[in-house]
């Protein structure tokens, strides 16, 4: 069994594919990435995932093609893609089958409802709705069968998702740990717009995300969960992986500190992590002169109380 099961919550565009890959440098450390993505990753599914880099490992093979991936298949005893890692009523809506379709607008609203109001995902009707118990056994079926095929003392699970986080907490609590990474609200709108979403839509995101983090990890044990700004990270990273390391069990070596790209397998995240050349930890500041002074009041309006909790 796994001693920890390490969960990254963030929005997007915060640095967790940065931190996964510096975690994973350390020899009792496996990162498996955005793993809720993994059926879309074995079937090359982009109605499900449609990243802008390939639907590969970050070992350069497909999952199908990675040694990695067929010895957890192996040990996890039936295909990966069969794994229920995300709610099973939104893929079905979107691939467009019937009765499915059917469920579709219920099934949206479902989940868009849940997103802004994470409080109600703790109740048991609420998860099983949305498939909670059914995704935390297969998540930690997963768990244990990379556990059997590599000397992991940590599995790394950087899907960002905090409803999945929740499922398999409280499934198995002791064997969970979480760490809350953030990053200023400016930086991850003024990143999402250059990728082409609205300043509103964005700066949502950001809220929800920061929401649900808070809403779904405000019970769990203080010894089990770390609070992470990205900007600190950037600014000290020798000493903030030394306080993960402290956290986590781990022994910390200054080879966690050169975001290494060979010998992980994790998928989905910033396309960053295919780049051999982007081993520099570098805080981005463009932001700064990037919104008027309308647009941050704007922002300040939409993320209110969520950005002052995190001392931005």
């Amino acid at each position: 069994m796994t001693n920890n099961i390490v969960f990254v919550l963030s929005d997007a565009r915060s640095g967790s594919t940065l931190l996964d890959q510096l975690l994973g440098a350390n020899k009792d450390v496996v990162t498996i990435g955005e793993v809720h993505w993994l059926a879309a990753y074995v079937n090359q599914d982009r109605k499900i995932y449609n990243p802008i880099h390939p639907l590969v490992c970050s070992c350069g093979q497909t999952v199908s093609e990675c040694m990695f991936w067929l010895r957890v298949e192996e040990a996890v005893g039936r295909p990966l893609e069969t794994l229920v890692l995300r709610p099973r009523i939104i893929d079905k809506a979107r691939s467009g089958q019937l009765p499915w379709k059917l469920f579709a607008w219920v099934g949206r609203r479902m989940k868009s409802f849940v997103e802004a109001n994470p409080k109600y995902y703790k109740n048991s009707v609420c998860q099983k709705m949305l498939d909670g118990q059914r995704i935390a056994a297969d998540s930690i079926r997963l768990f244990d069968a990379i556990k059997a095929v590599s000397t992991a003392h940590c599995i790394i699970d950087s899907s960002k998702v905090a409803f999945r986080f929740r499922s398999v907490f409280e499934s198995v609590p002791e064997r969970v740990r979480v760490i809350l990474l953030a990053r200023d609200y400016r930086a991850v709108v003024h990143s999402k717009m250059n990728r082409g979403k609205t300043i509103e839509t964005a700066a949502v995101g950001w809220k929800q995300k920061t929401l649900q983090m808070e809403e779904l990890t405000n019970d769990v044990p203080q010894g089990k969960i770390h609070r992470l700004k990205y900007e600190d990270f950037c600014n000290e990273p020798k000493t903030q992986i030394q306080k993960l390391c402290a956290f986590l069990d781990l022994e910390f070596s200054n080879d966690m500190l050169l975001r290494p790209s060979a010998g992980l397998h994790h998928l989905g995240g910033s396309p960053s992590k295919f780049d051999k050349s982007k081993s520099e930890i570098r805080l981005d500041q463009r932001y700064l002169e990037a919104f008027s002074k309308s647009e941050l009041q704007y922002l300040e309006r939409i993320v209110g109380d969520s950005a002052r909790i995190w001392g931005y």
